[in-house]
């Protein structure tokens, strides 16, 4: 891993754009929150030592009253590593095009918003 600038980051962001449509995922906000909640739910399921954290990008397959689940909406599944095998899996329903607030980078193409 290492350290980019932002120049470089918008280079990248903006080229994985260009090939996308407007209703795929463009970016998942992670909040120190949603970190803290996923580790601490971890460490009460078991007493291993995680070492990493993967994202899937993912798409409901059904309807769940009273969650983000929305069929054909776009999630992400956080799933925490051990020895790096998933271990846990958290849903997480709350990716850019549906919540893009501060992303940065152009838009796909032929997308108004």
């Amino acid at each position: 891993m290492s350290v980019i600038s932002q120049s470089t980051a918008l280079e990248y962001i903006n080229e994985y754009r260009a090939g996308i449509n407007c209703e795929d995922l463009r970016s998942v906000k992670l909040g120190s929150e949603v970190i803290k909640a996923i580790l601490d739910n971890a460490s009460s399921q078991t007493t291993e030592q995680y070492d990493g954290i993967r994202v899937y990008l993912a798409k409901y397959t059904e309807t769940v009253a009273d969650t983000p689940a929305v069929k054909g909406n776009m999630t992400c599944i956080v799933a925490l590593t051990i020895s790096d095998v998933d271990s846990i899996y958290f849903d997480y329903g709350n990716p850019c095009p549906m919540d893009c607030t501060n992303s940065i980078g152009n838009l796909p193409p032929d997308c108004n918003s």
